[in-house]
């Protein structure tokens, strides 16, 4: 891991170049950050110099929050694969464990699991680092540790879950025939990945648009509230969809948050 901390002090030192004192406005999307000292630096920055400024995809105090719903997002996925597939022993591969996203992501397997009558051990639940190298090292680890494979393995990101399928077809596996695999975020590398990864698609160009209009009213001084935006399971060839609602429809950019009709169905 020598490599990976000197990268990632090098990227934190990126971040210590700009003079923000030299922007009007600051859009700030800090869950893609690898350090939480990046995101304490940046924020404290922001909010000494009293900079206009908006959050994507983390909540943030003291300025506007835009974000996805990524517990309905991955309610939506885990629902699929447990009722549509019969997955029933799962095995998640995910980022950080205190992660807010990873947090959720987990929440909503935990939630759909009970709602179906069982559970996913913590044996089963792996903490990596957003990235596929780390997937594809915790993917190896449990090959050694365990003689059958898991129904699923559901991953926090593509990249992990691309990184997941490459070890296993490095074991001698293929995907969906004897695992099923699964992402988050749609990516366009994860839609051309072959088994095309079953994902969770986001808004995210309606995100974008959102995000300057909120900056720029904020520029003038207005009051801008949080908003939070719907995401949606898009099936792929990695969970042995072949033909229904496959990627490239944009179907997903309509969908609607679920968060009210799941609420009662939160695990312990």
């Amino acid at each position: 891991r020598g490599l990976d901390n000197l990268l990632n002090e090098c990227e934190y030192n990126l971040f210590t170049l700009p003079d923000l004192n030299d922007f009007d406005g600051v859009i700030l999307m800090a869950n893609s950050f690898n350090l939480q000292k990046e995101v304490v630096y940046l924020e404290g920055k922001i909010k000494e110099l009293g900079i206009p400024s908006i959050s994507l995809e983390y909540e943030m105090s003291g300025m506007p929050n835009l974000v996805s719903d990524n517990y309905a997002g991955m309610y939506d996925l885990v629902e699929h694969v447990v009722g549509h597939h019969g997955v029933r022993d799962i095995v998640y591969i995910g980022g950080p464990k205190e992660h807010a996203e990873n947090r959720d992501r987990l929440r909503a397997i935990q939630t759909v699991a009970k709602k179906y009558g069982f559970s996913v051990p913590d044996t089963n639940v792996r903490y990596g680092l957003w990235d596929r190298k780390s997937a594809m090292e915790l993917t190896a680890a449990w090959l050694q540790e365990h003689e059958t494979l898991p129904d699923a393995f559901l991953c926090g990101n593509d990249v992990m879950a691309m990184g997941v399928c490459e070890q296993l077809e490095k074991s001698g596996y293929e995907v969906p025939t004897d695992v099923i695999v699964t992402g988050y975020d749609c990516l366009k590398s994860g839609r051309e990945y072959r088994p095309s990864i079953a994902s969770v698609g986001h808004t995210w160009e309606k995100m974008g648009d959102l995000a300057v209009h909120m900056l720029l009213r904020r520029i003038e001084g207005q009051e801008v509230e949080n908003e939070i935006l719907p995401t949606g399971f898009i099936p792929g060839r990695s969970c042995g969809c072949y033909g229904e609602a496959m990627y490239g429809d944009k179907s997903y950019l309509d969908i609607r948050s679920r968060g009210k009709e799941i609420d009662g169905l939160e695990a312990d």
